[in-house]
This record gives C-alpha cells, structure tokens and sequence, in this order.
C-alpha cells in the first residue's frame, strides 16, 4: 500500500491565492483558518464544464480539501492539462488491461510527486494519484465485457477528458495515449481499446445529442 502524498504547500497557497473568495481574504481570522487548514489533495475534473466567475467558491466557505480542479482552474494554477490528459490515459488503459477492472468509481487526485523525499530542500511537483477501488468491477477481457467499461467512465465524475473527438483537444491527447498503452500492453489489449473508444465516443454523442434536445447541459457528462 502507497501513501498519497498531499499538494505541494506552493500549489495549495496559489489555489488558496486565486480561489480563495475576497471576502474571505479580507477577515483575517477565517483566512489564518484557511491557510492553517491540514494537508489536502484536489480532485482532477478535466471533463467538468468551467464554473461560472460567481461560482468560483461559495462566498461564505473555502476550502483546499480535494479542491474541484477543472481543466480551466489547472491552467490557471500553471499546471500542465496536456501531460496530464496522457498520464490519465495510460493510467486507463492500465486499468482496463492489465489489472482488468472498469475503473469504476476510482478517484483521480492531484498531490505531490515524492521522488525527492530524502531531499527535503528540493521542491515537490505534483502528481497523480488513483485512490477509493472499492467498487471496481471486473473485465473479462473480451469485446463483451466493453459496455461495462463504458459506462464505468459514465458513472465515475468527470475526471477524463469529455470523448468528443475534433472538438476537445485534451480528449485526442487522452485518447492517443490510452491506444498507444493499450498496444504496447498486448495485440488483445491493443485490439479491445480500439473497441472501447468508438463506444466510448458513441456513447458520448447519443448523450450530447440528448442533452441537446432536453436543452440542458449536464455538468458530470
């Protein structure tokens, strides 16, 4: 079993910088309270539409605990949502294929990269970490066990780029490096993740085009 490590303290005071609401930065008590709060990692949402500006935090509560970090938010923070959207990729197609579950449910966080561990002046970049598997469900490693896989990207929060191929540049990053580790994993892996991206984005477009038709938007989809 592997510790997570939580965010960086200088990724938690930019969040804190940015995301804090002013209002909260102005009372010098809640804010000591907010910087003082414990070590936090942020939950990944790179398929999470952006908030609006008023929904940046709710005016009377902030905190750094598994912060919501969509892709808009990381950009702003500097971190990198390219390199991310491949590591995210690969790190599916492990699930998939080699440990043959759905990868339902998990949970995709940011924290720190703790290569450097016994070099306590050197400064921690982040990285990303997979915790809560208590609901991962098992793939038989067959073209009929795919759905399964569908909708355990459907059912889990928006962590993934949304499969919109030619429209979202993150999902094509994400996607490329899902299919390369697939490859690189087997010829069988390699053949049944080609399969789950075209049901993937199938899937994708019946809910789009549902959604278009209801005339709403769905935040986790």
């Amino acid at each position: 079993m592997t510790r997570v490590y939580p965010l960086p303290s200088a990724l938690k005071a930019k969040i804190i910088d940015l995301f804090c609401p002013p209002c909260l930065k102005d009372d010098k008590n809640k804010f000591d309270k907010i910087v003082r709060q414990g070590h936090h990692v942020a939950r990944l949402l790179l398929g999470r539409p952006e908030y609006d500006a008023e929904r940046v935090a709710p005016k009377r509560f902030f905190n750094t605990y598994n912060f919501p970090l969509t892709r808009g938010r990381a950009e702003q923070l500097g971190v990198d949502t390219t390199l991310l959207s491949a590591e995210m990729g690969k790190m599916l197609a492990q699930f998939h294929m080699t440990a043959r579950n759905d990868a339902r449910d998990v949970e995709i966080v940011l924290g720190a990269d703790i290569t450097n561990e016994f070099r306590p002046h050197t400064r921690r970049d982040p990285r990303v970490w997979v915790i809560d598997f208590n609901q991962v469900r098992e793939f038989d490693f067959t073209e009929k066990g795919i759905p399964l896989l569908v909708n355990g990207f459907f059912i889990n929060d928006p962590y993934f780029p949304r499969a919109r191929p030619g429209v979202d540049e993150l999902y094509s990053v994400f996607k490329g490096a899902y299919l390369g580790e697939c490859k690189k994993i087997g010829e069988v892996a390699g053949r049944l993740g080609e399969r789950f991206v075209i049901e993937l984005e199938a899937e994708q477009k019946r809910l789009d085009e549902r959604r278009a038709g209801e005339g709403e938007l769905s935040e986790t989809e």
